[in-house]
């Protein structure tokens, strides 16, 4: 099952740590590079910015988190989630409610349908795990073109006991050069969720194929 769906999920857990050790590539992502507040990956043709002010994850406090969030889907939906291919990408934050997190995942051998039927799925898994934890939440789903390539969003917010919104996030999927290619944006206000997004639809793809 493809690797986003604990990425997302981790940002309703809120247990993502900081590290303040000095920045090098290999400490904050499997595939890519980081010099100063950029971000490159050749495998995914990708380049985007880091917002001035957030600060990037580690590696290891990534890979805690979306290990908290599998166990919790596994639990939830009764099935085994496979995430050894995945690779963790860019990940930044500036506080514990507002973040970027990216992964990729080789699924070569998929066909654009299989990938769509796939990514269906996905979204009601988010969804019954949420919900299967007791939290109130809604789901949308749209697309959007991030530099002229079509992603498609799943669109989450998350209630509070008072019914006031107190989390919403947007992970973004697609099947990029035969990798499954996925970036989660977590916001609690417009400032900070109109930050993400330029950051993002400012990002570019030299790779265009399925």
């Amino acid at each position: 099952m493809k690797s986003i769906l604990p990425v997302g999920l981790s940002a309703f857990l809120l247990l993502i740590t900081l590290s303040s050790c000095e920045t090098k590539s290999d400490d904050y992502v499997d595939e890519g590079k980081i010099e100063k507040e950029n971000y490159s990956n050749d495998e995914i043709g990708w380049t985007m910015s880091i917002p001035a002010g957030w600060e990037l994850e580690t590696r290891a406090a990534q890979q805690s988190t979306i290990n908290k969030g599998l166990n919790a889907m596994e639990e939830s939906g009764g099935v085994s989630i496979d995430v050894s291919d995945m690779k963790i990408l860019l990940n930044f934050k500036k506080d514990r409610f507002n973040s970027f997190q990216s992964t990729s995942e080789a699924m070569q051998d998929w066909t654009l349908e299989e990938w769509d039927e796939n990514n269906d799925m996905v979204n009601g898994l988010v969804y019954e795990t949420l919900v299967g934890q007791g939290i109130k939440v809604d789901t949308s789903t749209s697309t959007t073109l991030i530099d002229g390539l079509q992603f498609n969003v799943l669109h989450t917010k998350i209630y509070g006991p008072n019914g006031e919104v107190i989390l919403e996030q947007d992970m973004c999927s697609r099947l990029i050069n035969g990798n499954d290619f996925g970036a989660t944006m977590c916001y609690n206000n417009e400032k900070d969720k109109a930050t993400l997004w330029k950051v993002f639809r400012n990002s570019k793809f030299t790779k265009r194929e399925h």
